[in-house]
């Protein structure tokens, strides 16, 4: 973290990280996350810098951005050989 504190590492808003869990999938690319929360379907938009507790799903107000970070995901599930598995669980 010295390196963070001393400004030798600074904020790349093009980097793109990408996760999968328990088929759940996620994104992160400068501000802006996908996320899939819970036992759900549906993968949410989020602005952290706006909204940093994800609260608020943007989404349907800014399909354009959606787009864009949905292909971003769908380039690394590609280029990581993710195998998309069913998120919501069968109820007992």
């Amino acid at each position: 973290m010295a390196a963070v504190f001393k400004g030798d590492i600074t904020e790349d808003p093009e980097r793109i990280i990408g996760w999968e869990f328990d088929g759940k999938k996620g994104l992160l690319k400068g501000n802006w996350t996908l996320s899939q929360q819970g036992n759900d379907e549906h993968v949410y938009l989020f602005n952290l810098k706006e909204d940093p507790f994800e609260a608020h799903d943007l989404s349907s107000a800014n399909p354009q951005k959606f787009a864009e970070l949905w292909k971003a995901y769908e380039e690394y599930e590609k280029n990581n050989g993710v195998i998309r598995v069913p998120t919501v669980k069968p109820k007992k």
